[in-house]
């Protein structure tokens, strides 16, 4: 959680290069926990099942960039 916690600071101090390494570090943090939950886990897999979850919602984004799910 810490590589998260240094990005979200890179971002609210405006540090392109921060942002780049804290998205790195995040990745990297991700791809192995992914191999030692399960050494076969893809992070395609994980990308796959999280995009059909959401791909199919229907919404706006508002200014701020807060993804606002419509209702039916």
């Amino acid at each position: 959680m810490s590589e998260l916690g240094e990005l979200a600071d890179a971002t609210l101090k405006d540090d392109g290069e921060g942002v780049v390494d804290g998205i790195g570090d995040v990745l990297v943090t991700l791809i192995l926990y992914a191999q030692l939950y399960d050494p076969g886990l893809s992070m395609r897999l994980c990308l796959e099942a999280a995009y059909n979850t959401i791909k199919d919602r229907k919404g706006w984004l508002t200014p701020e960039g807060v993804f606002v799910k419509e209702t039916t």
